[in-house]
């Protein structure tokens, strides 16, 4: 489920808009392959992943412009429906990470991933590090 929070656009006199809260669904398959290793001192995890979106390629947004008296009757007080780029259904994801024991109970370690859509025509790269202690 993704959910869009409303909020108001103002400094364009009659034309000012407000867009409305909005929840709409995605929902597609996903499968993939990974692998683990694990040394006295390290480990670590690397995956791919292949997304399939099935339903909610386009997210709507509802808004409606809110410029009083002097609006045009074709829009005034009205909603109406504004769509988002359309996802590509497929995409591919690869996670991973690394992890050093540094002592009894308490691991450093990294780990990020990549997400690439023929539609994002770019590669979106996370990196996240931390101490965890178990």
């Amino acid at each position: 489920m993704i959910h869009t929070n409303g909020f108001t656009e103002s400094g364009a006199d009659i034309w000012n808009l407000e867009v409305k809260t909005n929840d709409y669904a995605r929902a597609g398959l996903a499968g993939g392959i990974g692998f683990t290793g694990e040394g006295r001192r390290f480990r670590w995890n690397a995956s791919c992943r292949l997304d399939y979106t099935l339903i909610g390629k386009n997210g709507e947004i509802t808004s409606r412009f809110m410029g009083g008296y002097s609006l045009p009757n074709e829009v005034a007080n009205k909603d109406f429906q504004s769509r988002s780029v359309t996802l590509d259904a497929a995409s591919v994801r690869s996670d991973i990470d690394f992890g050093y024991y540094v002592l009894d109970g308490l691991e450093a370690y990294c780990s990020g991933d990549i997400k690439w859509s023929p539609m994002a025509n770019d590669i979106y790269w996370e990196h996240r590090s931390k101490v965890f202690v178990w």
